[in-house]
């Protein structure tokens, strides 16, 4: 960690699973957040195409 100036320290990993419960709420919460990131995305990429369109004219 030193040679990337994060100071001395030792790295500290999660296990490889989560506990049962994180991983039931990440799976109950995952298909709601995927609508929401793409209908953000969506709506980034209209106010692109917009923005695109006024600095043409």
């Amino acid at each position: 960690m030193t040679r990337y100036r994060f100071g001395n320290g030792e790295y500290k990993y999660f296990p490889y699973s989560p506990p049962e419960i994180f991983q039931s709420l990440r799976e109950s919460f995952y298909p709601e957040l995927a609508k929401t990131a793409n209908r953000w995305l969506g709506y980034f990429f209209h106010y692109l195409a917009l923005s695109s369109l006024k600095s043409n004219n």
